[in-house]
């Protein structure tokens, strides 16, 4: 049995191989160039830059200009959510140095209720907050004139615990406020919302009619 060496064409018929592969699962470098650009976004690096010029050749290798492109155009998003991202974090830094906020705050979001308080994501001044406050419970599409403080990103405390504070990072929310003092706006409530709001919670009672509201299987 003749000895495997470049000699032979035994590297040749690996990379033909190889390229077949390629060929034959070219999903396998579209992942590839996502996971590529994932990485770029959350942390350029030279280890990001590596991923991504690896990605390149497995994209010239499957001889798909489709790939290509769709590598360029991965990294370009990388790119554009990474500097969003830097520039979100630079507003929050300025909400921490203002340590409180007083205006108009436009619920967008369902709030969640936990014991007395509740959580919603809103808009002050066209940015994304998370804010905190007591009961009783606004509706999505109400305008809250409020005052409160602002509060620094809570971190996991257990391994494995969910990271509350990355998710709100990765969806643009630049602070969480706990609100002190708060009055409703009737004068610019959002009927959209309010309307949009009122069909979930028609769709919510009709598939858990005959369920107690607050119980794991109507939540579930």
């Amino acid at each position: 049995m003749p000895e495997t060496n470049s000699k032979n064409g035994a590297w040749d018929k690996r990379w033909q191989a190889a390229d077949l592969v390629l060929q034959r699962n070219r999903s396998v470098v579209l992942a590839l160039c996502c996971l590529s650009a994932i990485r770029w976004a959350d942390a350029p690096s030279l280890y990001g830059l590596a991923m991504c010029l690896i990605s390149l050749f497995f994209a010239f290798r499957a001889i798909s200009w489709r790939f290509v492109f769709y590598l360029f155009l991965a990294i370009l998003c990388g790119t554009l959510h990474h500097r969003r991202v830097e520039h979100d974090l630079s507003l929050h830094e300025t909400f921490l140095a203002q340590g409180s906020v007083e205006g108009i705050f436009h619920i967008i979001s369902p709030p969640r209720q936990s014991s007395q308080t509740w959580f919603a994501q809103a808009m002050l001044d066209g940015k994304k907050i998370e804010i905190q406050g007591r009961n009783p419970v606004p509706r999505m599409g109400d305008a809250l004139y409020g005052k409160g403080f602002v509060e620094p990103w809570k971190k996991p405390r257990n391994e494995g615990e969910f990271d509350h504070s990355n998710w709100l990072k990765r969806n643009g929310v630049l602070a969480c406020i706990r609100l002190q003092e708060t009055k409703e706006d009737q004068t610019q409530l959002n009927t959209l919302r309010r309307r949009l709001d009122d069909m979930r919670l028609t769709l919510r009672d009709s598939i858990t009619h005959g369920i107690a509201r607050e119980s794991d299987e109507a939540k579930v």
